[in-house]
């Protein structure tokens, strides 16, 4: 395994977040643990300037509204013009309102990678799945597979699919990713976490999809291990938790724990 971690803290690469109103404390601190540099913007008036700093972009659709949406334009149109990457974060984009909003921004601007859960990813790739909001659903990993995969051709693009079963797909290749815990739906703003965290490691450049995979792997396996260090199963206790284990983690206990979840699953 390439030593994405160590790549990540020795680039320290600033991560531009358009963040909801719900996490950005805890997406900022994430980052932060990783060994990422995070910074925040509501104004479209620096827009510019914040993508000239950034070394990587998330774009969080959590709380959109109209002011934000102006926000988002001025990103995207300013990372237009670079090889930035950019992670679109389509929370909840089965919604009427914001599924116009972001199938405009899939047509209108380059986006490297999607990050979502079954039912957000399923909403963009126009296949039927049952959800709720921003409730991912139920189904298999063969399930799973086909929306990611689905979701990826279409737009050609990268696809991070969160859940019980990860999937990692750019059109050509998959992976599954079955490190986690369950922990992650007691804590809201999770999922808002993973995908900056995925542009900090996509910020370090190379092979977009060895590095979502790897970024994925390092958060779950960072949150199995702060489930695992708990004294009782409680949200508030396991945020702490995993930003200590996503600032003790390294490739090599990365490396460790993904084959351990490999061969208990073969």
């Amino acid at each position: 395994m390439t030593d994405y971690i160590e790549q990540v803290r020795h680039d320290n690469p600033v991560v531009l977040t358009v963040a909801n109103m719900v996490t950005p404390g805890d997406v900022a601190n994430a980052v932060n643990a990783i060994g990422g540099s995070p910074i925040m913007s509501s104004s479209p008036a620096e827009a510019e300037e914040m993508v000239n700093i950034a070394a990587g972009v998330t774009i969080n659709a959590g709380t959109l509204n109209e002011a934000q949406q102006e926000e988002i334009e001025a990103v995207l149109k300013a990372t237009d013009q670079t090889e930035k990457p950019v992670v679109l974060d389509p929370v909840a984009v089965a919604l009427p309102y914001r599924h116009h909003f972001i199938k405009q921004v899939l047509a209108n601007h380059r986006i490297s990678l999607i990050r979502g859960n079954a039912g957000e990813i399923a909403s963009l790739a126009g296949l039927q799945w049952e959800s709720r909001g921003v409730d991912s659903g139920q189904g298999d990993a063969q399930q799973l597979r086909k929306i990611a995969v689905t979701c990826s051709k279409k737009y050609h693009t990268l696809v991070v699919l969160t859940g019980v079963h990860d999937v990692i797909a750019d059109g050509y290749r998959v992976a599954t990713n079955d490190c986690g815990t369950p922990m992650f739906q007691a804590y809201v703003g999770c999922g808002d976490m993973v995908s900056s965290v995925l542009a900090a490691f996509l910020a370090t450049g190379g092979d977009y999809w060895r590095s979502a995979l790897t970024g994925v792997q390092a958060f779950t396996v960072a949150g199995q291990l702060a489930a695992a260090s708990l004294a009782q199963p409680v949200p508030g206790s396991f945020f702490t938790a995993l930003l200590d284990q996503l600032y003790l983690l390294d490739d090599q206990k990365l490396s460790d724990c993904v084959k351990k979840e490999s061969a208990q699953n073969d």
